[in-house]
């Protein structure tokens, strides 16, 4: 057994000082260690998660940011252009999903049964973001999709349109079983005005 005392590792070894500086490290990172492997281990769809770890990232790098604020010990206070750094680095892959991106990943959350629309309840979130999704949401369906709901599929039709069809539609019509019928609301405003659906094991 290596004696570190007799030994030129000696001067490696952690103190206790440097072990709470270690937890504290591991503290701020757990959320990325947690959503990486998550995802690695993933093989179905996660875009309509990913609003959602972003706003879980940030938050916690905006509080850890704020504590380490009020801290007067030095190591403490190191950690502060870490966290600048790390934040600085998540705005840049989350401008990602904005623009023309940022419509899929809309889509993505609101046809998500557990989101839909409740993700941009959100405190953090801007005011009018929830209502500016919503009429992207049911302007995209509009666009793409309504007639197609409201009438046959013609033989005319792409194989790529149907399958489209197909995929949107099959979403929608898991939960048309308790939408109120009404001539007034499309597919797409029936399936946001349902609420969310959790599945019940």
């Amino acid at each position: 057994m290596l004696n570190y005392k007799n030994s030129t590792l000696e001067a490696l070894e952690l103190t206790d000082e440097e072990w709470i500086h270690v937890r504290y490290i591991i503290a701020l990172c757990k959320p990325f260690d947690i959503w990486t492997y998550i995802y690695s281990v993933s093989s179905g769809s996660t875009i309509h998660t990913a609003w959602g770890v972003y706003e879980c990232l940030f938050n916690h790098l905006e509080d850890q940011r704020k504590k380490l604020q009020r801290k007067r010990i030095p190591w403490k206070r190191a950690l502060l252009p870490a966290i600048d750094a790390s934040l600085k680095t998540l705005r840049k892959y989350y401008s990602r999903t904005e623009g023309a991106n940022g419509t899929l990943y809309n889509l993505g959350t609101i046809l998500c049964p557990e989101y839909k629309l409740n993700m941009y309840d959100i405190n953090t979130w801007e005011a009018d973001l929830k209502q500016r999704y919503r009429r992207e949401f049911l302007k995209y369906f509009e666009t793409n999709y309504k007639q197609s709901s409201t009438t046959a599929m013609t033989e005319t039709a792409t194989p790529i349109e149907s399958k489209c069809y197909r995929r949107i539609s099959k979403a929608m019509a898991r939960f048309s079983g308790n939408i109120p019928d009404s001539s007034k609301l499309n597919d797409a405003e029936r399936y946001l005005a349902e609420g969310k659906h959790i599945d019940r094991i």
